[in-house]
């Protein structure tokens, strides 16, 4: 560009051009502030966006989940400036995205909980707040309102939603994708399981100790090792997604408003202390009466769901019975 070409221009104009160009260079830096995650096995949770005084600022703050220390630390990075949930975590590009409460505007989520307003998808009705939402391995979002018969399948790079049909209507506030499928919490407390290309519904079940005290899971992780979810009024729990029963992993904040995301190509990670001794307690052996016993304990700091342990007889030895004695708080099946 010639500078030249702004020499006939009036003063007043030059003062307008140079407010033009000072506005692009702050649209510029606003854009720049948001910078992409980086797809580890660091668990995210917003809440309510609160102020260096704790004021509530009306917005959602994204907070980290330090998944090392018990129970669960949770530190803010950063304030947005829009209220939006339905949130899930792009592998593809390593943003977060949501949707602005009450709308059907797309909100983009940068790794410093900064915000920016992409537009409106088209599809998606308006008007309505959008709760739950989750990520395909494939870049598309999912986000549905809290008792809908439908989900919408959104594509943040076209800004357009197709709109899946579900084979029956269920109450959530969130959902995770794991091994191909979608999952949420009902208000049975039941984990349900819906198919994103057919919409059917699948109820698993429900169970676990302790009980939450709320049945709401406002944030729900999905990952190759399992589905977690995040209760709103405090829990973070692991789910069979067999049965449908929830172990509880560690506290976490109560909340109003929450949600949660996490790089689903990743393992959520806690910090157990396994242990195994095995003993027979006999200074002779005697074929045919001889009984190892095998003692697992986990020192913590937090359960573990599915650890397999594994004995193979030795050589020569061909038959053997065992039995497996679980101790409270504790389960364990046949081989």
């Amino acid at each position: 560009m010639k500078f030249s070409r702004f020499n006939f221009l009036s003063p007043l104009l030059l003062g307008i051009r140079a407010l033009f160009l000072v506005g692009l260079l702050f649209a510029a830096n606003a854009y720049a502030q948001l910078t992409p995650f980086t797809c580890t096995s660091k668990l995210f949770l917003t809440q309510d966006g609160k102020n260096s005084e704790g004021v509530n600022t009306g917005t959602m703050g994204l907070n980290l989940v330090d998944t090392s220390t018990s129970p669960f630390s949770y530190s803010q990075l950063g304030v947005g400036s829009h209220f939006y949930n339905a949130v899930g975590y792009n592998t593809i590009d390593n943003f977060m995205y949501g949707i602005l409460a009450d709308t059907n505007h797309l909100i983009k989520i940068g790794s410093n909980g900064a915000t920016e307003d992409v537009g409106v998808v088209n599809n998606l009705p308006n008007g309505v707040f959008y709760q739950t939402g989750a990520f395909d391995l494939s870049g598309s979002l999912y986000v549905k309102t809290t008792d809908a018969t439908s989900i919408y399948k959104i594509n943040p790079v076209t800004l357009n939603a197709t709109e899946i049909t579900l084979s029956q209507s269920f109450t959530s506030t969130d959902m995770a994708w794991h091994n191909g499928n979608l999952y949420a919490v009902n208000l049975s407390a039941s984990l349900i399981k819906i198919n994103p290309t057919t919409g059917q519904v699948t109820d698993i079940g429900a169970g676990g100790d302790p009980s939450p005290t709320s049945i709401l899971f406002g944030a729900m992780y999905g990952a190759p090792n399992g589905v977690f979810g995040v209760n709103n009024q405090g829990g973070f729990f692991q789910f069979d997604i067999s049965t449908g029963a929830r172990i509880l992993i560690s506290s976490s904040p109560t909340t109003s408003y929450n949600d949660g995301a996490h790089c689903a190509t990743k393992n959520v990670v806690f910090g157990t202390d396994l242990e195994i001794i095995k003993s027979n307690n006999q200074t002779r052996y005697v074929p045919g009466e001889i009984t190892y016993d095998i003692t697992v304990t986990n020192k913590g700091p937090f359960g573990t769901v599915g650890a397999t342990v594994s004995d193979p007889l030795p050589t020569g030895i061909t038959t053997a019975t065992w039995t497996c004695i679980a101790s409270e708080g504790s389960s364990c099946t046949a081989s």
